[in-house]
């Protein structure tokens, strides 16, 4: 499904999970393999900890975790690797060219005060603020964002939240000069002067700060939600789906773990996760922060969110509905594509239920 036709095509080297010493190995020989895939944020967290402590051999399988930098990248990726389950945004979700073979399953996290716009920290657009009075915590005007120079990733939660940002101003990014790199790469060049606004997601945020940069804009004060959603490969479900299950069995343990386990010790695990999976050290502020900004919802919650009323509405299925009609409004949307994207049948409930049953 696509709001928008101009899709990235370049994918990005896969890294690989490290594989474990030939003892460990030695305990998943007999387990059946799930392959899912993870980006280099807060999500891949509970899947990195549930193998660190074994979860997945508890259940009889194996969890094998592919590391990739962006949604995008996993949801390209599902043909060539035949992943099981991956956390991505809404956008490479509902947009890539595999959305058709992807189920909505569940809700990894909500990264709306994770994900925020930032400028150079003399930037005149930290000098304004409160412009809008709906949303009074954003700084900048009209005048002062059109026509900078703005750096960001296409078809992730970092565009998405870029192209609210700018339409609380009435602009699009048509008003603006566009540079699309990895989320690394640019990182990397806003910190050497490139751009005068750059939309990113953690961890480049956490960067972001420790480089000085500005924030003017998140998705809680641009009054958005960003969900990260939990996807099956729907292909692998419906020959597998006791399988599906076993992983969200350890999505939620792990959200039980987080939400219920000492915070310091949690944190602990968070600071080493951020070490051998994305390769960058924590502080324990900074690993404490991180994990509050990130929401997470118990499966009773996340059922409650997904369960559909009479009029086959749900507060997920909602939540869609407004960024479809979003991007339509925008005209970013293909008139025949309209009814296809709204009846939203990737959205399902099917293997939150059956945890519940599990349980």
């Amino acid at each position: 499904m696509k709001f928008i036709d101009k899709i990235s095509t370049a994918i990005l080297g896969i890294m690989f999970f490290s594989a474990p010493a030939a003892g460990y190995a030695a305990v998943y020989a007999d387990e059946a393999e799930i392959t899912t895939a993870w980006q280099s944020e807060h999500e891949a967290f509970i899947p990195w900890y549930a193998k660190k402590m074994q979860w997945d051999k508890e259940l009889g399988i194996n969890l094998k975790l592919l590391h990739f930098q962006s949604g995008d990248e996993i949801a390209k990726s599902l043909q060539s690797t035949d992943w099981a389950v991956a956390g991505i945004g809404m956008k490479p979700a509902l947009t890539s060219v595999h959305a058709h073979k992807m189920l909505l399953i569940g809700i990894a996290n909500n990264e709306s005060e994770a994900n925020a716009v930032y400028v150079h920290k003399d930037s005149p657009i930290v000098s304004v603020k409160g412009q809008l009075a709906e949303y009074p915590g954003l700084c900048g005007s009209k005048e002062l964002i059109a026509n900078k120079t703005v750096l960001y990733t296409k078809n992730t939660s970092a565009e998405l939240l870029l192209d609210v940002w700018l339409d609380r101003f009435d602009l699009t990014k048509s008003d603006l000069k566009l540079k699309s790199f990895d989320p690394r790469a640019a990182s990397g060049a806003f910190k050497a002067g490139m751009g005068d606004i750059f939309a990113t997601w953690s961890p480049y945020t956490l960067v972001s700060e420790k480089n000085g940069f500005v924030q003017i804009a998140n998705g809680k004060t641009c009054g958005i939600e960003q969900y990260v959603f939990l996807v099956a490969n729907s292909d692998y479900a419906s020959r597998h789906p006791e399988q599906i299950e076993k992983v969200m069995q350890l999505y939620f343990r792990g959200i039980e773990r987080i939400l219920h386990a000492d915070k310091q010790e949690i944190a602990k695990e968070y600071i080493q996760f951020y070490k051998e999976w994305i390769g960058q050290e924590l502080d324990m502020e900074t690993a404490l922060r991180d994990l509050e900004l990130h929401r997470i919802y118990p499966l009773a919650e996340q059922i409650g969110m997904f369960r559909q009323n009479d009029a086959n509405q749900s507060t997920v299925k909602n939540f869609l509905l407004e960024m479809i009609d979003f991007y339509n409004r925008q005209g970013a949307v293909k008139s025949d594509d309209l009814p296809r994207l709204q009846r939203l049948d990737n959205v399902s409930d099917t293997f939150l239920k059956a945890v519940r049953q599990l349980q």
